[in-house]
């Protein structure tokens, strides 16, 4: 009768630290994109179509559309599409090209990926930053929309930290293309 060996402890030791901020920042991410993310997006998404729908009746069934839909819209339009795109980054669903990757080796394709993952993340840290910097001026100008004079700021403060999410994702995809070229 042989010594069985203890997975779990070679589980724990195999661990390496990009596993770990990975796991870590899975843990924030994760629930925030798959979850959270997709139902408000969902949520404002349908809603933005009601208002479309009800907009466009108004106008041509009874002459009289609904005040600010416009406006409403556009902010809507904003929270869908940074919605959209972290939980698109969130299933690795972005357009990829794979004409020349499929005549590379996988250890090739790593380093592409390592590459795509950090111009991405830095791309979406500077929207994120700019778009932070847009919403802190924004609050302080007091900008609203011109018709319902809905303040602006809490909109684009929503987009800036959908981007910085997004900028952990591709960080996370990061880790993970360094770890596997380590393997």
């Amino acid at each position: 009768m042989g010594v069985q060996p203890n997975n779990s402890i070679d589980q724990v030791s195999s661990k390496t630290g990009f596993n770990r901020i990975v796991g870590f920042i899975s843990k924030i991410v994760d629930p925030l994109t798959s979850k959270i993310g997709v139902t408000i997006g969902a949520i404002v998404l349908f809603s933005m179509m009601l208002l479309t729908f009800f907009d466009v009746g108004g106008r041509f069934l009874l002459n009289k559309p609904i005040n600010g839909s416009l406006e409403i819209t556009e902010y809507m339009m904003g929270l869908t599409v940074i919605f959209a795109i972290g939980y698109t980054a969130f299933r690795k669903g972005h357009i990829r090209v794979d004409i020349i990757m499929q005549f590379v080796s996988r250890k090739i394709n790593l380093w592409m990926d390592i590459v795509a993952n950090l111009l991405t993340m830095l791309f979406y840290i500077f929207i994120a930053w700019q778009t932070w910097l847009n919403a802190v001026s924004t609050f302080e100008s007091k900008l609203t929309s011109a018709v319902l004079l809905i303040p602006s700021y809490p909109f684009v403060f929503i987009v800036a930290i959908g981007a910085a999410v997004v900028a952990l994702i591709f960080f996370r995809d990061f880790l993970n293309s360094i770890s596997e070229v380590g393997r």
